[in-house]
């Protein structure tokens, strides 16, 4: 028998019609309504920040039936778990639910109704276990309005996940015979719990070694999630170290409640090739200075570095009892020579005797960066007496004492 689409449109509406028809007309359980119960809730743990599919089985233990059954997930937003859009569910006997209203049909005693829901857990929620509830709306056999709420231990937890973020040093370019260079390791915690014990330890190398006991290792007793934490390393370089990048291993290791977790990654340090400068002499013309004197200082300048240093300058800073010219312009020196700085000066006419510290800036190119370092050297005043004279006294009065004793050594022995 063909049937055309008209009729099968009314089977369509008359088979569920009269079904519920049917199951009205039933004998009832005298006003004791459905009563569904939770038989399975997957999953059980979710991690803050994540949208998963929660499925939730639930089945009715009560004689009575119920009918035009809605179901609803923490319509009160007291839980941070949220629905996202429209929830899924279908019962096995009775027609599915109508998509767009979240209607059941008829739920039969003994029967399950299985729903399935997209969620989100809030991101900045705190760990625990949290009582979502689940309200279930239907009618009873005489059509009057039915509620029942059931609560599902949920817990939300997550991992810690924890990355090296950046690594700097200081100075940010390191050179040779450097000592207590601090390394600063910046670890992000882009997991969804906190990181606990967390503990980070690099493996120094030659040219490198630790600045003092245990310095290439720090702690810090926890990392909350979305955030970071600098660990703080340092170390020393040896004079001979060699321009070019060093590869260190880092070891990060951490805890969460349950488990203790260990990342293995590296740290990088450049060795930059710089020229660097000593003082190799200082004299000063007239050796000896006197209060008001006009001197000048001759100070050799070498370049000890690994690199040749472009349009070097030197610039005195000295007390302010001495006045003069006190810059010097060198031009280039190369690695390994040295050329000589002078400074014409006079001594105040109050300098008081002594010796004073100065230091000489020394100032040079390197490409485009414009790089200085400091040396120190000392100038001594005198009083106007001839030291010399003071030191050769002492010492030809030692030779002729000398000279009496072997004397009386010998009339001794004759």
């Amino acid at each position: 028998m063909n049937l055309n689409p008209g009729r099968l449109d009314m089977v369509k509406w008359v088979l569920p019609l009269g079904l519920l028809v049917t199951i009205l007309m039933l004998p009832s359980a005298h006003a004791v309504p459905a009563d569904f119960y939770l038989m399975e809730v997957s999953p059980k743990i979710i991690e803050p920040g994540t949208t998963t599919t929660l499925n939730i089985t639930l089945k009715n233990l009560a004689p009575n039936y119920a009918v035009y059954l809605r179901a609803s997930l923490d319509p009160d937003d007291i839980s941070p778990i949220d629905v996202v859009g429209i929830p899924r569910k279908y019962i096995n006997r009775a027609e599915k639910a109508d998509e767009s209203t979240g209607y059941f049909g008829v739920v039969l005693q003994g029967e399950e109704i299985h729903l399935s829901m997209l969620v989100h857990v809030n991101k900045d929620v705190d760990e625990g276990v949290y009582q979502v509830p689940l309200v279930l709306e239907w009618k009873n056999e005489i059509l009057e309005d039915v509620t029942q709420t059931l609560y599902m231990g949920i817990q939300v937890k997550g991992d810690a996940v924890l990355k090296v973020a950046k690594v700097t040093s200081s100075p940010a370019e390191l050179k040779p015979d450097m000592e207590n260079s601090v390394v600063t390791v910046t670890i992000e915690n882009a997991g969804k719990a906190a990181a606990k014990s967390v503990r980070v330890k690099m493996a120094v190398q030659k040219p490198f070694s630790e600045a003092y006991s245990d310095s290439n290792t720090d702690f810090a007793e926890e990392i909350p999630r979305d955030s970071t934490h600098d660990f703080i390393l340092s170390v020393d370089i040896d004079k001979e170290a060699e321009p070019g990048n060093y590869a260190f291993p880092l070891t990060v290791t951490y805890r969460s409640d349950d488990r203790e977790y260990t990342i293995e990654d590296e740290v990088v340090l450049k060795v930059e090739s710089n020229a660097d400068f000593e003082i190799s002499e200082v004299k000063t013309n007239p050796e000896l200075i006197r209060p008001g004197d006009d001197f000048r200082i001759n100070v050799q300048i070498l370049n000890t570095g690994q690199k040749d240093a472009e349009s070097v300058k030197a610039v005195l800073k000295t007390k302010s009892y001495f006045t003069g010219v006190k810059t010097d312009y060198l031009g280039d020196i190369n690695v390994g020579k040295s050329k000589l700085a002078t400074f014409e000066l006079t001594a105040d006419r109050d300098t008081i005797p002594d010796n004073y510290e100065n230091d000489i800036k020394i100032i040079w190119s390197d490409g485009d960066k414009r790089l200085e370092e400091i040396e120190s050297f000392g100038i001594t005043v005198s009083n106007g007496q001839n030291e010399k004279g003071s030191v050769i006294k002492p010492a030809a009065g030692l030779a002729v004492l000398a000279g009496i004793i072997g004397l009386i050594m010998w009339r001794r022995k004759r």
